[in-house]
């Protein structure tokens, strides 16, 4: 099973958004992280933390094209 929080930090650390430890841990790092993503992208950085995930997941999956609920 895909560690989804690894995947979020990985594509931020490919970014050059994070450069902490891909330890599937939400901590200060990857929400700097996950800010800097949602700046970049023009979007609200004072959103909940859990909307700011959900925001970063959603980018993610756009970006590599993977659409929930398509076999």
């Amino acid at each position: 099973m895909i560690n989804v929080i690894v995947e979020l930090q990985r594509y931020l650390k490919d970014n050059d958004w994070y450069a902490g430890k891909l330890d599937g841990k939400i901590g200060p790092q990857t929400l700097r992280g996950i800010d800097k993503l949602l700046t970049d992208r023009g979007l609200p950085t004072k959103w909940s933390r859990a909307r700011k995930i959900v925001a970063a997941e959603q980018i993610i999956y756009k970006n590599k094209k993977y659409h929930p609920g398509i076999s």
